[in-house]
């Protein structure tokens, strides 16, 4: 009896699923809304590459890696968890006009090809959370060569002036 009960469950989840992907792909108004606010997320960001994908991912481990460090040290407090979202939040920000700034440099040819600010922006981003999640993985007993965070430190420097 268990096993017709669940077959039967699965079926209709199934079935569920088909009918929910048929209104979804069907549906002008979905489509129209999901694809106009896929091309502004798209116009804003610019192009989803490698940059951005990696970007994401040092985020989301400093992210993590911070908040297990919290733990660990007895340190958790919801405004820095704020601070945190906040500062995600910003580099969106950084990251849109940078977009739009490469944007509008390419209206001039010849300084477009020398003047990438979208690039340098995720180039410096992903550096400051390639130190962050080193930090946070010596902050729980990771041993981190030391050279590789002062070289990130200089690079980083380097980037700012």
């Amino acid at each position: 009896m268990g096993t017709t009960s669940s077959t039967w469950k699965r079926e209709l989840l199934l079935y569920g699923l088909i009918y929910y992907k048929g209104q979804l792909t069907t549906n002008f108004a979905f489509k129209s809304i999901t694809s106009g606010l896929l091309y502004a997320f798209l116009w804003l960001f610019g192009d989803i590459d490698d940059a951005v994908i990696a970007l994401l991912a040092l985020m989301t481990l400093d992210t993590l890696l911070g908040l297990l460090a919290a733990i660990k040290h007895h340190d958790v407090s919801s405004d820095k968890l704020r601070q945190g979202a906040a500062k995600l939040l910003l580099y969106f920000v950084l990251i849109i006009a940078a977009n739009c700034v490469d944007r509008v440099v390419a209206l001039v040819p010849l300084v477009s090809q020398v003047v990438q600010i979208r690039s340098f922006t995720m180039i410096y981003l992903a550096v400051s959370e390639g130190i962050s999640v080193l930090e946070n993985l010596s902050s729980l007993g990771v041993a981190v060569p030391k050279v590789l965070l002062k070289r990130l430190r200089r690079f980083k420097q380097s980037m700012e002036e």
